[in-house]
């Protein structure tokens, strides 16, 4: 592991308190991830070295999201290298996560880190997002993108697959201007220990209870 990235996860894990084989699962993960990226360009080569402080930081941030209970079935659209699929599944193995890339190369590698980090509560599609309005529509309680799509599309795509309840969690910048989508409420939530300038945007269908837990 590089060693930018070997100091920043370590700061992020006692930052986060991680603990129960935490900490060593995510080490193997981002040396799986620098090893795969020569090979079908998962992260930037800007970002090699950022692996850690930026990608599995941000990824963090989704597992703090109010309300996410055990038995959840989250859908990650796009999920390239596993941010934020991955890392949900890794720290929260009482979350169902399906993660979704209609990219070859990165379902290859999503199934060697699924494989390699035993993750029994996590499964691959090498699909496009569309392809599962019918087949599993109303299925999912949370939606999860990073850096896939706008906001307006990301929301027509995780619409059909949420249940009434259900949530889209999505990461934008801090300066990006939210314009307001139809039949949409959002809520901004700030993101701690990443060094992306970034907060989280929470979506869910208008009329449906805040109390609700995904």
């Amino acid at each position: 592991m590089q060693g930018e990235n070997r100091k920043a996860l370590i700061h992020l894990c006692v930052k986060a308190r991680l603990s129960d084989g935490q900490p060593a699962a995510l080490h193997r993960y981002v040396e799986l991830v620098e090893r795969w990226s020569g090979r079908c360009n998962l992260v930037s080569k800007n970002d090699l070295n950022r692996i850690a402080a930026k990608h599995v930081a941000d990824s963090w941030n989704f597992t703090r999201i109010p309300g996410l209970l055990p038995g959840v079935r989250a859908l990650d659209v796009g999920s390239g290298a596993g941010f934020p699929g991955v890392v949900l599944a890794l720290l929260r193995p009482d979350v169902r996560v399906t993660l979704l890339d209609s990219r070859r190369q990165r379902t290859l590698f999503l199934r060697e880190a699924v494989e390699q980090l035993g993750l029994a509560n996590a499964q691959v599609l090498c699909q496009r997002v569309e392809e599962l309005h019918h087949s599993m529509a109303g299925f999912f309680n949370l939606v999860t993108g990073r850096a896939v799509a706008g906001l307006e599309e990301l929301w027509q795509w995780a619409q059909p697959l949420l249940q009434p309840q259900g949530f889209l969690i999505t990461q934008k910048g801090l300066q990006e201007e939210i314009e307001p989508l139809t039949g949409a409420t959002v809520e901004s939530i700030p993101m701690l220990y990443t060094i992306s300038a970034s907060r989280l945007l929470l979506l869910r269908k208008e009329g449906s209870s805040e109390k609700q837990s995904v």
